[in-house]
């Protein structure tokens, strides 16, 4: 009996709470990291004994992991029929579109500073602009796509196209969540093999900007948004094959330039 690849996202969720690395999964599953990735990313599926080894790992029951993978998916699908229902109701009456701009004004600000915009006035700005944009072309939203990544999709292009316009560079991740996602970031890459190690706020912050937009707008769609291989193709509209080559160049990128700081991971 197989388990869906979906599985893969939570594995990667679960062992960041455990503080599990990526070889303590690999040892415990007894596979490859090479393998491991490929489950995480959508490329295989894995079996019900490698899940009771897993959870065995992970310090639960195959029944609760299991359980949770099945919520996540059930969770997934209810948003899918939520978002169609809001753009069907917004398109009908434009009174309803408020409850799309209530629902994902927060998390599109957030990603809006993320990629670099850390004036609250700017953000602000950006916020409406990408909102009008999403009402303006409602009509032209692909129901085969979800509405989520088509909302990130204007928001990134609307976010850099911001940048292009005043010639400014971002700025990089808010302090309070620099550690966070370097460590996300080096736990893909096997820089470390503890989610214990930190680094100094703003030598992250400066290696953050001076890497090429492409793989900087990759890094953070992944390990700050944790969005799908599938959903960051749709975003940046790039081949979903691409997706894997930008990250692992950015987090090279990444560890190159710290690295010429002095600081080997």
């Amino acid at each position: 009996m197989l388990i869906s690849q979906k599985l893969g996202e939570n594995i990667k969720k679960i062992r960041t709470r455990k503080g599990m690395s990526q070889g303590d999964i690999c040892r415990a599953l007894d596979m490859d990291r090479g393998y491991m990735s490929t489950i995480e990313n959508g490329k295989k599926n894995i079996t019900i004994s490698q899940l009771e080894r897993l959870a065995h790992a992970l310090g639960v029951t195959a029944d609760k992991l299991l359980k949770t993978y099945i919520e996540y998916m059930q969770n997934t699908e209810t948003n899918k029929i939520r978002d169609g229902k809001l753009v069907e109701r917004a398109l009908k009456n434009a009174d309803d579109f408020v409850e799309i701009v209530r629902l994902y004004q927060s998390p599109i600000r957030r990603y809006v500073v993320r990629l670099g915009c850390r004036d609250s006035n700017d953000a602000d700005d950006l916020l409406q602009d990408i909102f009008l944009k999403v009402y303006i072309n409602l009509n032209d939203y692909d129901s085969d796509l979800p509405f989520s990544s088509w909302l990130y999709r204007i928001a990134h292009n609307e976010t850099i196209s911001f940048f292009r316009k005043k010639s400014v560079r971002p700025i990089s991740v808010a302090t309070e969540e620099e550690t966070h996602l370097f460590e996300n970031i080096a736990d893909g890459t096997n820089f470390i093999e503890s989610l214990d190690v930190k680094i100094n706020g703003d030598i992250l912050r400066e290696a953050l900007t001076e890497l090429e937009e492409q793989y900087r707008d990759a890094l953070v769609l992944r390990f700050f948004e944790e969005k799908s291989y599938t959903e960051i193709a749709d975003i940046l509209k790039i081949p979903k094959g691409t997706v894997g080559t930008l990250l692992n160049r950015g987090k090279k990128q990444l560890n190159d330039i710290l690295t010429a700081k002095n600081i080997n991971l």
